[in-house]
């Protein structure tokens, strides 16, 4: 897992530049196979968020967390303080996927016909 994360930290550095353009900031700590997200908003406040990898990392998806803001968004669903996406699930996930791809549902908010009454944490 920690060598990938490597390998998906150096490709994020160079996606860096654009995202934050967008408001979006990546850090990548291969080594203590976590990944630091920050997505900023219209409104001048900003989302944190942390992904942590298991070992198995490309095999088994990360489990994204959400550290600030305290309160549930309501356009995600949640386990906890945990945020759930249909492609972090064991059945859905692939080996294929990364970072990137996780980033990219996040920011892009939950798939169409997904109305924000159903998001209840």
């Amino acid at each position: 897992g920690q060598l990938r994360l490597q390998r998906e930290a150096e490709e994020a550095a160079v996606a860096a530049a654009a995202a934050a353009v967008q408001g979006i900031h990546i850090e990548v700590l291969p080594e203590q196979l976590r990944a630091l997200v920050v997505i900023g908003s219209r409104d001048g406040r900003a989302v944190h968020l942390e992904l942590s990898f298991p070992p198995q990392y490309p095999h088994r998806p990360p489990r994204v967390q959400q550290l600030a803001p305290n309160a549930p968004l309501p356009c995600w669903r949640y386990e906890g303080s945990s945020v759930t996406l249909p492609r972090l699930s064991d059945r859905s996930w692939s080996p294929a996927m990364g970072l990137a791809d996780i980033v990219r549902d996040l920011v892009q908010g939950p798939p169409e016909g997904l109305r924000a009454e159903d998001q209840a944490p």
